[in-house]
Formats: C-alpha cells, sequence, structure tokens
C-alpha cells in the first residue's frame, strides 16, 4: 500500500540530489530535448550548419562542474539560466544517433523556466516508474510479484537510482528493458482482461526502450525471445498469443536499425583515446584485443554497483562499502536462486551469460577500443536487470524463499549501501570533494531553490529507501508462504485413490 509512495520519495530524493546537467552528457541530451519539435521552435533555432543549434546558453554550460568532483554546484552561479541568452553548439541529436521517442515526450515539458523544467522531467521519469511497476504488480499473477520486485532491488544501487531520476534517455531504456519482458511474461501467463492490460503495458514499455537508445531496442528483442523461449508451448493459442510480440520484435528491430546504435553507444563520454584519435593508423592485433576486452568485460558489470566508475560525468567516486555491498546482495541472492532451477531458466541464464560477457568485448572490437573506454556500465544496464529478473523468476510452482538471517542481511546491506552512495553524490554537488564532510547542511554551496535543506532530503530519501526493502522482503516472505500453504491445502484436498 505504501511501497508506491516510498518508491517515489526514494527517486524523488535522487532526482534532486544533483543540479542540472548531473547525468552524462546531459549537454547533449538537454539540447535534444529542447529541440525535439523542431530547429526552428520557441526555445531551439537552427544554427549555422544542419548540425547547429541556438540554444539556450544554460542547456550547454550546466554542466560547469563536469570532471571536476572538486568543484561544486556552485560554478552555475556564472550560468545565465535567462532562455533569451542563447548559444551555439553542435551537441544535439541533429543526425538521428537517439531514437526521437523519448526527446519528443520531455520535449512536452519545456517552459520559460528552465531548471524547473529539468526537475519535472526527473520527476515525471520518476512518476513514471513508479506507475509501471504498480500497474505491474496489480495485474501480474502472484506468484509472479516477488521476480519483478527482486530484479530491480538487486540491480539499481546506486548506478540504477541515479540514471532512472535523471534526464538521460537511459532512464527509459533501463525501465523499458526491465519493464517489458515480464509484462510479456505475465501477458503468457494470465487470462481475460489482465491479459490484455499486461499486453498493453508490455508494447508501452518496449516502445519506451526502443524509443530511447538504439541498443535499448535489440535488449528488446533479446527479452522478447528469452521471455518466449520459457513460455513457449506447443499449441495453437499460444501461437496466437505469440503474434504480439514477435510484431513488437519487429517495430523495436526496425528502430534499431534506423537509429544510429554504434553512434549511440559511443556518444559522450570516452575514458582515453580509444579508435578515434587523430587519424593515426595503429596495427593492432585483433585477437589479442577480443581476449583483453573479454578479460576485462566484469569491469563493466561491477560498475553497476559503483566500482571504479563514478556516478555522473563518472566523476562521483564511490567507496568500497557501496559497491561491495551491492555486489554481495547479488551474489548471495543468486545462490539461493540456483536451487530453483528448470532445464529452460538455465539456458536462458547461460546464454545471457554469455551475451553480458561476449557482447561488450564485440562492440569494443569494432569500435576500436577497450573496456574503460567510451563504453559505460549505465549502456549495460538494462541487460542485467534483465538477467536479474530471470534469475529470479521462479519455475513452475516453486517460489524462491530467503531465509529470516538472509533477508535481515540483505536489508541492512542494501539500505547502507544506498544511504552512502546518495550522500557521497550529494557532497560533491553541495561542496565538491575537496570539502567533505558528514553534515551536508554545513558550507552549502549549491542546492536547490525553495527545497528541503540536503540532510533532510538525504535522511527523508535514505529512511524511504530501507522501509521500501524492508516491506519488500516481508511481503515476498508472506507471499511464498502463502503461495505454499495454497499448495498443501490443494494437494491435501486431492482424494487419494484406494
Amino acid at each position: 500500500m505504501f511501497a508506491p509512495l516510498l518508491v517515489f520519495l526514494v527517486l524523488g530524493g535522487w532526482a534532486l540530489s544533483s543540479p542540472m546537467g548531473s547525468s552524462p552528457d546531459d549537454d547533449f541530451h538537454l539540447v535534444s530535448t529542447w529541440c525535439a519539435d523542431g530547429p526552428d521552435s520557441e526555445f531551439c533555432e537552427p544554427g549555422p550548419t544542419f548540425g547547429e543549434r541556438v540554444v539556450p546558453e544554460a542547456l550547454v554550460e550546466a554542466s560547469c562542474y563536469s570532471f571536476k568532483p572538486e568543484m561544486s554546484g556552485e560554478c552555475q552561479e556564472a550560468v545565465d539560466f535567462d532562455p533569451a541568452n542563447t548559444v551555439t553548439t553542435a551537441r544535439v541529436n541533429a543526425y538521428g544517433g537517439y531514437p526521437p521517442v523519448y526527446y519528443a515526450v520531455m520535449n512536452q515539458l519545456v517552459g520559460e523556466d528552465i531548471q524547473a523544467s529539468v526537475v519535472t522531467m526527473r520527476l515525471v521519469n520518476a512518476t513514471l516508474f513508479v506507475a509501471l511497476a504498480s500497474g505491474l504488480f496489480a495485474l501480474l499473477p502472484i506468484r509472479r510479484r516477488p521476480t519483478l520486485v527482486w530484479g530491480w532491488l538487486l540491480t539499481t544501487v546506486p548506478l540504477g537510482l541515479f540514471v532512472l531520476s535523471s534526464n538521460n534517455p537511459s532512464s527509459w531504456a533501463i525501465m523499458g528493458v526491465g519493464f517489458s519482458w515480464i509484462a510479456l511474461l505475465g501477458y503468457f501467463e494470465s487470462g481475460g482482461w489482465r491479459k490484455a492490460a499486461l499486453g498493453a503495458l508490455f508494447v508501452l514499455t518496449a516502445v519506451m526502450a526502443a524509443g530511447s537508445r538504439g541498443d535499448a531496442a535489440l535488449y528488446t528483442v533479446l527479452g522478447i525471445a528469452a521471455t518466449m523461449f520459457l513460455t513457449f508451448r506447443l499449441k495453437i493459442r499460444y501461437a496466437l498469443e505469440a503474434t504480439l510480440p514477435i510484431v513488437v520484435a519487429v517495430l523495436c528491430f526496425v528502430m534499431f536499425r534506423f537509429s544510429r546504435p554504434i553512434e549511440t553507444v559511443t556518444q559522450g563520454v570516452t575514458g582515453g583515446g580509444g579508435g578515434s584519435g587523430g587519424g593515426e593508423v595503429v596495427e593492432v592485433n585483433l585477437w589479442h584485443e577480443f581476449v583483453f576486452n573479454m578479460l576485462e568485460t566484469p569491469f563493466l558489470w561491477m560498475g553497476t554497483f559503483g566500482k571504479e566508475w563514478g556516478l555522473g560525468w563518472l566523476d562521483t567516486s564511490m567507496p568500497a562499502t557501496v559497491w561491495a555491498g551491492g555486489f554481495a546482495v547479488f551474489i548471495a541472492a543468486g545462490f539461493v536462486a540456483a536451487r530453483y532451477l528448470d532445464g529452460r531458466k538455465l539456458a536462458v541464464l547461460i546464454g545471457g551469460g554469455i551475451l553480458l560477457w561476449i557482447f561488450p568485448a564485440l562492440f569494443l572490437l569494432g569500435s576500436g577500443d577497450s573496456v574503460g573506454e567510451n563504453m559505460q556500465p549505465r549502456y549495460l544496464l538494462p541487460l542485467i536487470v534483465l538477467f536479474a529478473g530471470v534469475l529470479m523468476l521462479s519455475p513452475g510452482f516453486r517460489m524462491i524463499r530467503f531465509t529470516r538471517v538472509q533477508s535481515i542481511l540483505i536489508w541492512a546491506t542494501l539500505s547502507v549501501s544506498q544511504t552512502i552512495a546518495l550522500h557521497i553524490n550529494m557532497q560533491r554537488y553541495v561542496f565538491g570533494t575537496d570539502d567533505l564532510g558528514w553534515n551536508l547542511n554545513s558550507g552549502i554551496e549549491w542546492w536547490w531553490q525553495g527545497a528541503p535543506s540536503p540532510m533532510v532530503l538525504w535522511l527523508v530519501t535514505s529512511v524511504a529507501f530501507s522501509a521500501l526493502v524492508a516491506v519488500a522482503i516481508q511481503y515476498t516472505r508472506v507471499t511464498v508462504h502463502e503461495h505454499e500453504q495454497a499448495i498443501r491445502t490443494r494437494r491435501e484436498a486431492v482424494p487419494v485413490s484406494a
């Protein structure tokens, strides 16, 4: 009952934890949002060349602190937020590197007050996540609800929480991929109006994913394939039901082909020279490069938990407590879930694991880069959410059960990791990493006008997250108990033949 409110408080807290321009490539994404309705609109005008636009200065200059972790958001005081003060920029989605759907929807929230528009977009993303999660929770078969819950709990601290409540189109990529596959699963396992509603949610979330990033469109197709493999039945009814996901898969693939997935993935922050340096031709041993990338790929996975890959413009480093805690919970839950396997689930997990390993290595090889250059953990996060969801899927009528001690450890570890991650993220922007302290209200250099104080926001968000995890764990424990009790009752009611 209170879970949707708690989710909104958590995502809303993260939305306000950093200033405008704080997510990766925000100068590109904000300009693309403001110009989504064409280069000749109220807040966007054509530039000197096809690939340039004239936009409010704040969209370009708000990320003044990027790559300077010791610099707080205070530098924005020198930025003119008057939309009439414009500059020319080539950092815009003029050539179709990203699909237009995300930008077009967010463009409807653009107004005279630039910062208010940015916050509104973030809160709309938070609200959208709450609405989709709540709708799926209500519509899914009861035994599938814990899968929905655990798939997100295991994968969102800290990177997922930051991106989901940001202005980055990756927020929709993560939501779309993470929700569409389980909506499709419920569609195949339900009937009547619930099937129709779950089918509609599946289409909506698939379009969200494909309309946000080119790679997310491909991930959605993979999620559809995995779900159809898990639910396949050699029946005419199944063949008719499968028409919907097949049509959606074709649509996603078309959107993938018409976007520019290479530019989509490599646009933005790089970790080194990569394959684009100065036109110099360098001979590379492709086999050695591939092997190196394969050996280093887990470095990208760990980045979703905060190891070495910072938040924001990759410049907000997380302490080991954060990533070690999140990773430990994921591994522990995985060992418990490994007891609940059947042939189909095992095959999907093996295939997903191979894909998570080979895809980054092959992509980086094709683009002439190595792990640590161009490809970031957030590009793989939708696949990791999908993998975690399948991992926590209960085959047949069994449901994954955690002991009371395991549940307490999961609750405590995730709560501590999130609390520390949020505090570090806020420190970085409130007064910079050169002046760290536990009291976020002391020596404030930047903060949102009219928002609760930093300490209040941090405390409310952290308490809400801790309460959310406790509610989710308790619900799943009760659901598992009631499900097992119902099965026992049914078995006892079946007469034993003489």
